[in-house]
């Protein structure tokens, strides 16, 4: 049997504020959101009530993404085991901070969702793979594969060397469907939480990309049923 605590109607738009806007929660939607909040408190009108808190969040529609119907079908790349298969992506150019980054690469596990966040000042060849070696491969272990859109950094020689030399397949994505990148489709929701931050915190947003991680890694996940943290561990 699960205890909830029964929020009284004073305290439920500083609720809703928290599982919504907080830092750790990064502007969830309905879903997300509402799982956040089933888990842990209830009142009768809390679906509603949080209906309506995102409708009106100007954050969220002010960088709301609208879906774009495709011409022709996208191909699915099949993961049954963590860290087989990861995206990666670059976003930017932000606000230059105190350290001087001013981009940043977005780092996807395709069976898990778990997701890793970089901060960056240049996005060369050789920043992307020291990142992928020290901060992916030595923690996470050797991919089987990485999806990539056909930036430069991705189809450098350094780039095709370095996976060459791990035994890694680089694949990249159709530039006329980016969609079957899910890190690019991550970073749709991201940059509603970047934009925030780059906004309220020009010259330190990349002082809180670990709290923007922590609330991806504890959202639960329409596709996978789980949250990326509880596949992951």
């Amino acid at each position: 049997m699960r205890h909830l605590l029964v929020i009284p109607k004073s305290l439920q738009s500083q609720i809703l504020s928290w599982t919504h806007d907080h830092p750790t929660a990064g502007h969830g939607g309905r879903e997300k959101t509402l799982y956040r909040l089933t888990n842990r408190v209830y009142w009768n009108t809390m679906r509603q009530n949080l209906i309506q808190y995102i409708r009106s969040c100007p954050s969220c529609q002010k960088y709301k993404y609208i879906n774009q119907s495709l011409n022709a079908p996208l191909q699915m790349h099949i993961v049954q085991e963590p860290w087989h298969t990861i995206g990666v992506d670059i976003m930017g150019p932000f606000p230059v901070t105190q350290r001087q980054k001013q981009y940043l690469l977005v780092v996807v596990d395709y069976f898990t969702r778990w997701v890793e966040l970089f901060p960056l000042r240049t996005t060369t060849s050789s920043d992307i793979a020291h990142i992928l070696v020290d901060e992916i491969i030595c923690r996470w272990g050797c991919p089987t594969y990485i999806l990539s859109d056909n930036g430069p950094q991705f189809v450098s020689e350094l780039f095709t060397n370095i996976c060459s030399s791990l035994g890694i397949r680089n694949k990249t994505t159709s530039n006329y469907h980016p969609q079957t990148n899910m890190t690019e489709r991550m970073n749709r929701n991201l940059k509603p939480m970047i934009a925030q931050y780059a906004q309220e915190n020009a010259h330190s947003w990349d002082r809180h990309l670990s709290k923007l991680a922590l609330s991806i890694r504890t959202s639960i996940n329409e596709t996978t049923g789980d949250t990326p943290a509880y596949l992951n561990f």
